[in-house]
Parts: structure tokens; sequence; C-alpha cells
């Protein structure tokens, strides 16, 4: 019997949870709170804590200068390559939103093998 609860706490602590990442998508014409908190929530599931926020209507340098700093980061930690995310016109781009959600597959896959 000592055997066989052993051998089940030795699977159970030996078990790892697989990462998850959101997929990250932006409502509205300015930049919501569902897309920066889905962004941050991905960031902490990687293991980054700083957190990235967005003030005013549109996506500002300093918001996209953190994200990319945090894509870095993981990469560095997970040894793989990221893209640098860059948006481009009003709100939050088709082109950004899709490179940050490429970049959070790149780390859940990486995280998960």
């Amino acid at each position: 019997m000592k055997k066989i609860l052993l051998a089940l706490s030795l699977l159970i602590s030996g078990a790892t949870s697989a990462a998850y990442m959101s997929s990250c998508y932006n409502y509205g014409d300015g930049v919501s709170y569902s897309f920066t908190s889905c962004v941050n929530r991905n960031f902490r599931e990687a293991g980054q804590n700083f957190s990235c926020f967005n003030y005013g209507d549109e996506l500002s340098y300093s918001f996209q200068s953190c994200v990319n700093s945090n894509f870095r980061s993981a990469a560095r930690d997970l040894n793989i390559f990221v893209s640098s995310c860059n948006n481009y016109g009003e709100g939050v781009s088709f082109s950004y939103q899709s490179c940050v959600n490429r970049n959070f597959r790149e780390i859940e896959r990486a995280l998960n093998k």
C-alpha cells in the first residue's frame, strides 16, 4: 500500500500543467480594456510579471514598447525567437493583433515542450 501511495504522489508531483495563452482581440475604435488585460494575463502565464498599461484611446508607444520588452524577455528565457510588434494607424491594427497573438502562440509552444 505504501508503494502505491508513493508512486501516486510521485506521479502527481511530476505532473505539470500546460500553459495556455488566450488570443487577444481589440473591440471598438479605441484600445479596449479586454485587449490590454488579455495581453497582461498572457504575460503572467509566461512568467513575465511586468504589466503594460495603455493611457488614452490610441495605442501608446509606451504600451507597444512594454509589450515588446516582455516578448524579448520571454524569448530570452525560453531561447526562442519572437517578432517585434508595431502598430500602424489609429486604434489597434489587425497586423498588431496578429503579431501579438503569433508571439503568444510561439511562447505557449515553448512552455509546453
